[in-house]
Formats: C-alpha cells, sequence, structure tokens
C-alpha cells in the first residue's frame, strides 16, 4: 500500500481558520492606528490654519483678525473687507474653548480674547488661551496652545481616552 503525501481537508481548514483569525487581529489594530493618525492629520490641520494667520498678517504688514466659532467648530480667518478664509473642524471631532477671537498682530505677536473686539477698541489680551479639540469616537483630547504677546502656537499635549 502506497501512501500519497498532501495535506487533508480538516489540516486545510486548521490553516485556513488560523490566518482569518490572524488577519481579523491585525485589521483590528490597523484601524485603531489609522483612526489616531487621522486625529493628529485633523490637530496639525488646526495648527497650521493658526500659524497660516499669523504668517498672513507677517508677510501682508497687517493686523489680520480671526474669529472662533466653537459651538459651530471653525475658524473665519478675516483676510480683507471683503475675503475670508474658514477652516472647519472635520466630522467626528469637535472643538472646546473660551477663545472667541484672535489677531494676529503684523509684527508677529497674537492677541487672545474670550469676547469679540472692534477694529480699534482697546481690550486687554490674555496671555495664553487653551483650545481643546475632541475625538468624539474614542474621546483623546488634545489641547492646543495659543500665546499671546510671544506669538506662540503649539500642542501641549495629547491625552488617551480614560
Amino acid at each position: 500500500m502506497s501512501w500519497k503525501k498532501g495535506f487533508t481537508i480538516i489540516e486545510l481548514f486548521l490553516v485556513i481558520a488560523i490566518m482569518s483569525i490572524m488577519v481579523i487581529l491585525y485589521l483590528a489594530n490597523f484601524s485603531g492606528f489609522i483612526r489616531g493618525r487621522r486625529f493628529e492629520d485633523c490637530l496639525n490641520r488646526v495648527i497650521n490654519f493658526l500659524r497660516y494667520g499669523q504668517e498672513y498678517a507677517l508677510t501682508r504688514y497687517e493686523d489680520i483678525w480671526m474669529d472662533v466659532l466653537a459651538k459651530e467648530n471653525k475658524f473665519v480667518l478675516k483676510l480683507s473687507e471683503e475675503k475670508e478664509k474658514e477652516f472647519v473642524i472635520p466630522p467626528g471631532y469637535r472643538m472646546e474653548t473660551k477663545l472667541r477671537q484672535v489677531i494676529f498682530e503684523r509684527m508677529g505677536g497674537i492677541g487672545v480674547f474670550d469676547q469679540p473686539v472692534k477694529k480699534g477698541e482697546a481690550v486687554p489680551t490674555k496671555i495664553v488661551e487653551k483650545i481643546k479639540v475632541i475625538d468624539e469616537k474614542t474621546k483623546r483630547v488634545a489641547t492646543l496652545e495659543i500665546w499671546g504677546y510671544g506669538g506662540l502656537i503649539f500642542l501641549k499635549s495629547i491625552v488617551p481616552a480614560q
């Protein structure tokens, strides 16, 4: 009697089952990685928009005003009387802040206000204001800080969900 070399159907199904489990575990981890990268991309886009306002003020040598509309999750940069540029935080994320208005000064400084300010109005500016960006699915929170006078914008921290 001669035996043929090969796999039995049970061995084949066992290997397919093990490979399927490994693929499912890989995809679960990969989707979390993608979600984290999207959150970081959202934060970078917010920071870049703020820095765009600052650079625009420096290159045009004029003060540029930006409204912060936290309830609508957007920033509106007033480049001139008739020209505005806005940035809306992508769906799935939301912003929390007391910040209402930012003035990017022509010399590079930043004025941060918790109330709307009219041009020519002398209102004391805060030294620092925070913007929290929250991932609604994972509940991760990132805190951005805008420092007045020094003109600094930076990401302070990313806190994982509790």
